[in-house]
């Protein structure tokens, strides 16, 4: 204001304003509205002393029936269900009672129990021919309730959405509430509701030596079978192979050979396919001290590690040996020996950490690359193990949150991994070994192998207990 001339201001109100105080020299300077002490109390400075009926006011709430015109030009058959309902409704007349004596009562004290809730919305509760509004919105008749519930879940909507619905049409006591039992037991909502968010990252412990714990996955390509065998250590994939049949006792010889080669592990980590859920397999994994971890089935991420290589092996084979036997091409043993090869993200291959030197392979090297250096390799790895790890557990568990902690006896409903809807209910018999795995029974059937889609609580929530 200060500044600017009579011609350069655009704005029409500040233009006026330079006009009154042009007569003036000053300098204007800028303040936070909070700052405004004296404007704000000038401008709320009263004109006069209080009169005695102000003083009156200022002591006893005052009160404002306004009315609200419901009735339409034509008959309006719900309004007129709503006052018949509320003719019969003993609690609707006392509140109606309450609303035209609501004067002479100063506080909520005198006020019988079932009123008291009334006392807070007093000021906007209004008559109009026998039927309640809270401002704009119909207060309805217990016995109306229960429709008006089913009525506003119509489109199925979730907690907070019907809610907002409400907001606009029809009130009670405790509306919100009811809705939130009436959305939660709807049955269809139920079941077509989302699969819960994923929990937090459980990491494991990591491995000190190479193939001291080793992930195990079965995978088909072009009409044949393979076992993927890697280790969480090093990185190092194996391959073995499958004759024609994938039978337990097939695996076991697999598994023998390859225990011979790199020798045995503490932990072999695989899925629950029957291969390695049969009591074959048991028998060989205890015979040879190995611990054996099942992961969360439908939840690849459980076995994300052999998963991982598996999705290696089958590019491999696509590009080398579309359609032969890998075992007689010299394009996949190439291929095989480079990935051992080939530097990770620690800039370290799978053979420097098993081997403490890179594999000699079809690709020229100094036979200084080939020295063997063991000691800052591993120096290397462990500088870089733990950094990576807690990256990984802190990007996982951005989306993630915990969920409600499982009781034994607690009814859960579990979701079809194939449809993603609930079609069963099931009694939690009790937790497995380690991890989130519970085990489940329906009444006297068998037991549930450890499921990551389950719900507690009223047998409508649907929760995600995986492994990481």
């Amino acid at each position: 204001m200060d500044v600017h001339t009579l011609d350069s201001i655009q704005n029409d109100r500040l233009l006026r304003l330079k006009e009154k105080i042009s007569s003036y020299s000053f300098t204007t300077t800028w303040r936070k509205g909070k700052k405004h002490a004296i404007p704000d109390a000038l401008s709320r400075a009263p004109v006069s002393m209080p009169s005695a009926a102000d003083e009156k006011l200022s002591i006893q709430p005052m009160y404002s029936l306004f009315t609200v015109g419901l009735q339409a030009t034509d008959e309006d058959q719900i309004l007129e269900d709503i006052r018949c309902q509320a003719l019969k409704d003993q609690h609707y007349q006392k509140v109606i009672d309450f609303i035209n004596s609501m004067e002479n009562y100063t506080n909520s004290n005198q006020l019988t129990l079932e009123l008291r809730p009334y006392w807070k919305v007093r000021e906007n509760l209004s008559l109009d021919n026998g039927i309640i509004s809270m401002g704009t919105d119909l207060h309805s008749p217990i016995l109306r309730c229960v429709t008006s519930l089913s009525r506003l879940h119509d489109a199925h909507r979730g907690i907070e959405a019907t809610k907002r619905r409400a907001r606009q049409t029809v009130w009670w006591i405790g509306i919100e509430a009811d809705i939130k039992s009436t959305v939660e037991a709807c049955h269809q909502c139920q079941i077509h509701k989302p699969s819960q968010q994923k929990e937090p990252k459980i990491n494991n412990s990591c491995p000190e030596m190479p193939f001291e714990e080793v992930s195990a996955d079965l995978f088909h390509y072009a009409g044949k079978s393979f076992l993927c065998y890697a280790d969480r250590f090093s990185g190092w994939v194996a391959i073995g192979y499958y004759s024609s049949s994938t039978s337990a006792a097939v695996t076991v010889d697999l598994l023998r050979d390859l225990f011979i080669l790199y020798g045995v592990p503490k932990r072999l980590r695989t899925d629950g396919g029957p291969q390695f859920d049969s009591q074959t397999f048991r028998d060989f994994m205890k015979k040879w001290g190995v611990k054996h971890v099942i992961t969360s089935p439908h939840y690849h991420q459980a076995n994300g590690h052999a998963e991982a290589c598996v999705k290696t092996l089958k590019n491999l084979l696509m590009k080398t040996v579309p359609h032969g036997d890998p075992r007689k091409s010299d394009d996949f043993a190439r291929g095989m020996l480079e990935l051992r090869n080939s530097p990770r993200d620690n800039n370290l291959s799978p053979a420097q950490i098993l081997l403490g030197h890179p594999l000699r392979s079809m690709v020229p090297v100094h036979k200084r690359s080939l020295i063997s250096d063991w000691y800052g390799t591993m120096k290397k790895l462990d500088a870089t193990a733990s950094a990576k790890i807690t990256a990984q557990e802190k990007a996982y568990n951005k989306t993630a949150r915990p969920l409600p902690v499982l009781e034994v006896g607690d009814i859960v409903r579990i979701q079809d991994p194939s449809t993603f809807c609930e079609e069963s209910l099931h009694k939690s018999i009790g937790p497995a070994l380690e991890g989130r795995l519970w085990l489940f029974g329906n009444n006297s059937a068998s037991i549930i192998p450890q499921c990551h889609q389950l719900g507690k609580g009223r047998l409508e929530r649907l929760v995600r207990v995986n492994i990481s």
